[in-house]
């Protein structure tokens, strides 16, 4: 009885593990695309700062790694892809069309970009 017992609750710790949120931790960083080269496909985690634009005109997304850092990412989305709100970490997959230097900060360009599952 004791062995089912303990099994039991070895199996409730691993639903209950399996149901959490968790961050990304083998998808890069925003940081980490600075050394990429442009024309690079790219897929990276960040916080999504602020949100511009309407499925009209094409929506762009603001993300550094946490809020309000450098460097920052400018996303612009691939047509269809829908907003994905503001002050929420998620994952895009895009490439990398130019790094630019401001201030001695880097900002990166990313066009054609998808939200996908973190990894």
């Amino acid at each position: 009885m004791a062995v089912r017992s303990i099994l039991l609750l070895c199996l409730l710790a691993l639903v209950i593990g399996a149901c959490k949120e968790h961050k990304p931790e083998k998808i890069s960083k925003i940081t980490s695309l600075t050394a990429k080269s442009d024309g690079t496909h790219v897929e990276f985690g960040g916080w999504i700062n602020s949100t511009a634009g309407d499925k009209d005109v094409g929506i762009e997304l603001h993300m550094s790694d946490t809020p309000d850092t450098f460097p920052q990412a400018f996303v612009e989305l691939k047509d269809g892809e829908k907003d994905p709100g503001e002050k929420k970490l998620v994952c895009i997959s895009g490439e990398l069309q130019r790094k630019d230097d401001l201030s001695g900060s880097t900002i990166l360009w990313i066009k054609e970009g998808v939200v996908i599952n973190c990894y």
